[in-house]
């Protein structure tokens, strides 16, 4: 008897690094350490050190090969042109390291991670689970369709700029994430869908600016983390459940031709913050508008804006806070005030009506 044993090792990635020594060409294997293309499950290494004045790659056709990974550091640049390209993992840029992709499909199994450096997406199509930026990156989504199986992370400092269709396609609970410093632009051709909550969650100076475009959530817009950030809304339209403020001197604008619409509750439940509906932006709240806690609080209404609120406005707080209506702005509360019940002691002591504002408490 003739016993035959087969033993299987596993394979193991290598590393392969760009050197450009003949061309710019990704498909060209004199262009990779060794003169041999990656193998299917390498990890690739774009490093501006390693092809110090040759050529930078650039993916004009599919790519022979599936990296597992691709690194881009120390200024190292990866263009991509047309063609398609594979990962099984991550994509991760740093140290000034940039990806522009101006064509083609790209498709990441995991992440994209960028630190201190430039990701920028035109292409055709974007298949990705989360893209974060850190340390004052740059995200630039602005072309194609962008699908995501995770969170959208701009964090300390990043500036993350959204002009085109990006579809979260995950049930867990998967958000647009505002960090310390860090900034969301929101302009026209943005379509996003899918995502659970807009969440301030750093220690302040966060920024959402929306130009244009359409933001619907699955549930909530949350400043609920970190002082000092700013919301101003000037054009495009805000879809979400609750607008829920929880911290104090929060800057918040809704002006131009915003349209604004909560489904259930506007939410003020801190100090000094500052709201400002203006120009000929639309407010439509379906639920109340509710000051649980806090005090010094100020809501102006201006300048032709219109606000609707279905039911209530709840002052459970403090006197100090209080709304200003003028420049034929107008506001209707279909259910009224609360605290005081009378409306007209409620219209006295909350509301500043001024240069021809109109003021309708209960219908």
């Amino acid at each position: 008897i003739v016993c035959i044993l087969l033993i299987s090792t596993p394979g193991y990635s290598a590393t392969k690094t760009w050197i450009g020594d003949s061309d710019s060409d990704w498909n060209n294997r004199f262009n990779w350490s060794g003169n041999d293309l990656p193998d299917d499950d390498d990890d690739i290494i774009i490093d501006a050190n390693s092809y110090s004045g040759n050529n930078a790659p650039i993916i004009s056709s599919d790519s022979d090969f599936e990296p597992d990974n691709i690194t881009i550091r120390n200024n190292g640049v990866l263009t991509m042109t047309g063609g398609d390209l594979d990962l099984d993992d991550d994509i991760v840029i740093e140290s000034g390291g940039f990806f522009d992709v101006t064509g083609g499909d790209l498709d990441v199994g995991d992440d994209i991670s960028v630190d201190n450096g430039t990701f920028s997406f035109s292409g055709t199509t974007l298949d990705v689970g989360e893209i974060e930026g850190s340390n004052g990156s740059i995200v630039n989504l602005t072309g194609g369709v962008v699908t995501m199986s995770g969170d959208l992370d701009a964090n300390s400092n990043s500036v993350f700029t959204i002009a085109t269709v990006v579809t979260q396609e995950d049930d867990d609970d998967e958000d647009l994430n505002i960090g310390t410093g860090a900034s969301f632009i929101i302009e026209d051709g943005a379509v996003i869908t899918g995502f659970d909550d807009v969440d301030f969650d750093g220690s302040g100076g966060g920024s959402y600016i929306q130009t244009g475009g359409t933001v619907s959530l699955d549930d909530d817009f949350k400043i609920e983390d970190g002082d000092n950030n700013i919301v101003t809304i000037s054009g495009g339209t805000l879809n979400a459940d609750d607008f829920i403020i929880s911290t104090d001197n929060n800057n918040i604008t809704f002006s131009g031709t915003a349209n604004i619409n909560i489904d259930d509750d506007f939410n003020v439940n801190a100090d000094d913050n500052i709201i400002t509906f203006s120009g000929t932006s639309n407010i439509n709240i379906d639920d109340d508008i509710n000051f649980d806690n806090g005090e010094d609080n100020v809501i102006n209404i201006t300048g032709n804006a219109i606000v609707d609120v279905e039911e209530e406005v709840q002052f459970e707080g403090e006197t100090s806070n209080f709304f200003n209506i003028d420049e034929n702005s107008q506001v209707t509360i279909h259910d009224g005030s609360t605290d005081p019940d009378d409306e007209q002691d409620a219209a006295d002591d909350y509301f500043n009506v001024t240069d021809n504002g109109y003021l309708k408490l209960g219908d």
